[in-house]
C-alpha cells in the first residue's frame, strides 16, 4: 500500500517511504482528532495527487477499530483543502474559487488534510473565540457548510483556548496586539465562508473518492498565522510582508507529539496494533522569552492536556510522547 501512496504522490524522485508512512500517520491523527489538520509539505505536490493518496491511505484497515460484527466502521470523511495565492488578479472577491480550481497560474501557497466535521467544527470554534476580538457577537462561521458532513460519532472537535499571537515582524518577539490579531480573526472568518460556499460543489458521493477543497488566500492574510490556527497550534506568529521574522539566532522552545501508529495484522483489518514506529505528529515552537508568560503558559498547557486525551480516545495511536527542547535556528522564515 504504501508503494501506490508513493505513487501518487509523484514517484520515487519527489517521495519516498519516509513520506508515505508519515502521510499514513497524518491521516490517522486527524481522523482521530488529535490534530485538527495536517500540512503537507514534503515535496511538490498536487492537491490532486494528495487527494488521490489520502484515499489510499483511508481504505486501510487500521483507520477504524473493527467492530464487534467484524465491520471496520464508517470510513473517515476526509478532504483535502488547497491553500492558494492567485498569481494574477482573476481571484473570486470572495475567495472562492470552486472545486476544481480554473487551470490560471497560481501559487500553491498550503495543502491540507482534513477530517471535514473536525475540521468544520474547529473553525467554528476559531470564529467564536476571534469574534469579540473583531467585535462580532458569535460564531463567524454560521451553521451549515461543506465540512459539516460527520458522523455522530466523529471525535469531538480541536477545542483549546484562543491561540496566543506572538508578532514576530519586528525587532524581538512579543505578544501581539488588536493590529494583529484582528486581521487573523478576519481571515479566519473569510476562509471559513470560502470553505461552506463549497457546499453545492463538494457532493455528498465520498465514500470513494476525497474532495478537494481550493480556497483563494487574500494578499491580506497573515498566512503564517493563519495556517498556525488551522493546524491547532496554541501558539501563532505574525511575520513582516516577506516573511522574515526575528526568530534567527533566538532561543524557542519546541514542543512535539509523537505517537506511534496502528497497523491491520496481515492486512486482513482483524487486529489493530501498533507499528513500533514513533512519528512526528504535531509540532510548534514558542519563543522561549515568552515561556513563562501566563496566557502562554496556560495555552500550552492546554493543548498538552487536549492532545494527550484524543491520543488516549483513539483506537488507532499508542505510546504518546510529547517533547519539549530547546532550539536555535540561524534562520526563520514562515
Amino acid at each position: 500500500m504504501d508503494k501506490q501512496v508513493r505513487q501518487a504522490l509523484g514517484g520515487k524522485k519527489r517521495s519516498s517511504p519516509t513520506a508515505a508512512a508519515a502521510l499514513r500517520h497524518a491521516v490517522l491523527s486527524v481522523t482521530a482528532g488529535v490534530k485538527p489538520a495536517y500540512l503537507y509539505d514534503q515535496g511538490t505536490c498536487r492537491a490532486v495527487d494528495l487527494a488521490t493518496a489520502v484515499s489510499l491511505c483511508r481504505v486501510q484497515p487500521s483507520l477504524a477499530a473493527p467492530a464487534a460484527d467484524g465491520d471496520s466502521g464508517p470510513q473517515p470523511d476526509l478532504a483535502v483543502l488547497e491553500l492558494v495565492q492567485a498569481a494574477d488578479d482573476s481571484a473570486a472577491d470572495d475567495g472562492w474559487s470552486g472545486i476544481e480550481p480554473a487551470d490560471k497560474a497560481k501559487v500553491i501557497a498550503a495543502l491540507f488534510v482534513v477530517e471535514r466535521g473536525i475540521f468544520h467544527r474547529h473553525l467554528q470554534h476559531l470564529g467564536r473565540l476571534f469574534a469579540p476580538i473583531n467585535g462580532g457577537g458569535g460564531s463567524a462561521n454560521g451553521d451549515g457548510g461543506s465540512l459539516e458532513h460527520c458522523d455522530s460519532e466523529s471525535p469531538d472537535p480541536f477545542v483549546l483556548p484562543l491561540p496566543v499571537v506572538v508578532d514576530a515582524s519586528g525587532e524581538s518577539p512579543h505578544e501581539a496586539g488588536p493590529d494583529k490579531t484582528e486581521p487573523l480573526g478576519s481571515a479566519l472568518a473569510g476562509l471559513s465562508h470560502a470553505v461552506q460556499s463549497s457546499a453545492t460543489d463538494l457532493g455528498q458521493d465520498t465514500a470513494h473518492h476525497v474532495p478537494i477543497v481550493s480556497v483563494v488566500a487574500q494578499p491580506e492574510w497573515p498566512l503564517a498565522a493563519v495556517v498556525g490556527a488551522l493546524l491547532g497550534y496554541p501558539v501563532v506568529y505574525t511575520t513582516s510582508p516577506d516573511g522574515r521574522t526575528c526568530l534567527s539566532g533566538r532561543d524557542l522552545q519546541l514542543w512535539e507529539l509523537r505517537c506511534a501508529g496502528g497497523i491491520a495484522d496481515s492486512g486482513c483489518g482483524e487486529t489493530i496494533r501498533p507499528d513500533g514506529f514513533a512519528q512526528p505528529i504535531t509540532a510548534f515552537t514558542v519563543p522561549a522569552a515568552l515561556v513563562e508568560a501566563p496566557r502562554v503558559a496556560e495555552a500550552t498547557a492546554a493543548w498538552r492536556q487536549l492532545v494527550l486525551e484524543k491520543v488516549a480516545a483513539s483506537t488507532s495511536l499508542a505510546d504518546p510522547d510529547v517533547r519539549v527542547t530547546t532550539v536555535n535556528y540561524p534562520s526563520v522564515s514562515l
